[in-house]
């Protein structure tokens, strides 16, 4: 017996589990909510190499915890609405700075170009002028902030779209179903990339979430891969697209029925409401379902 004790060297590693809650590992024999490994086993003969080779254990396993912690985090932090938390607050200002550099390169300065020049320099040169302040913004996000602006290239597409129903079509009707094509264009843009894992709305929502920023892009794909976050997402897109498809309809019936001396400026105030309404509730639906995902954590924690 005494030769088969010494013969048998058993090493036992104590089991341990990893709570999704806390995010963090646990011995199961063991109050200490830090991991640990026990080795219950003779006294090797190489001591120093034995001890190393159980700080490199635990070291391993102390870097696990670190790593499904910081994943934990991430994921409060997106559900985080405190107006107190400095970093949310940060990532806030950014967002919005960010916005309004891209509602002015790419809407507001295009669209005042086009309008104030058209008569003075005819609507090529026009349409051409107004979509430089958009090609400048593509190249300042692509080659600078490297990340795709989706929202510069539907501009960009909306006045050479309008510019070639202008030229081909001398019935003023056909001419204002450009905007009917462009929302069209949207809709069905939104549809096909719900089959993808990056839809058209991250790329939409990724520059003005985080300002072209490296770091802010990081988390910004940490939070998108959250599965319920995607789901929203992915509701949101189906909802813009039938809201973009309904507005194409709309559009292209009062172009086809109203009187000639209205529908000029029906057909820029739709296009710009349609668009609003349909962001606005796409950003009603996501705060409404974020809330609900934090209401729902908090009674599982509380229940806990």
């Amino acid at each position: 017996m005494g030769r088969l004790t010494s013969a048998v060297k058993e090493l036992r590693i104590e089991v341990t589990s990893y709570n999704g809650n806390s995010g963090k590992y646990a011995n199961l024999n063991s109050a200490s909510p830090s991991p640990s490994i026990i080795i219950n086993s003779p006294v090797p003969n190489n001591l120093p190499q034995h001890q190393e080779n159980v700080r490199n254990a635990q070291s391993a396993l102390n870097k696990n915890n670190e790593r499904f912690q910081t994943m934990v985090n991430n994921q409060q932090n997106f559900y985080n609405m405190d107006p107190n938390d400095q970093h949310a607050t940060q990532s806030q200002k950014v967002g919005r700075r960010a916005g309004a550099r891209t509602v002015l390169m790419e809407f507001l300065i295009p669209i005042t170009l086009r309008y104030v020049l058209e008569k003075p320099l005819g609507l090529i040169w026009a349409s051409v002028i107004s979509s430089i302040p958009i090609i400048l913004s593509i190249l300042y996000s692509t080659f600078i902030k490297k990340m795709f602006s989706p929202f510069a290239l539907i501009m960009v597409l909306s006045i050479y779209i309008d510019l070639g129903f202008r030229m081909a079509f001398s019935d003023k009707r056909l001419q204002l179903l450009a905007g009917t094509v462009i929302s069209g264009i949207v809709a069905l843009t939104l549809f096909i990339t719900i089959l993808f894992d990056n839809k058209f709305i991250y790329y939409l929502t990724k520059p003005l979430a985080t300002g072209g920023y490296h770091e802010k892009g990081l988390e910004f794909d940490a939070k998108w891969r959250i599965p319920a976050i995607k789901m929203i997402i992915t509701n949101i897109s189906i909802g813009m697209g039938v809201g973009f498809l309904l507005s194409a309809g709309i559009h292209a019936a009062l172009v086809l029925t109203l009187p000639l001396n209205v529908i000029g400026i029906v057909d820029v105030a739709f296009n710009i409401g349609a668009a609003i309404l349909i962001s606005v509730w796409a950003k009603w639906y996501q705060n409404k379902k974020t809330k609900e995902l934090i209401i729902l954590d908090q009674i599982r924690n509380t229940g806990k």
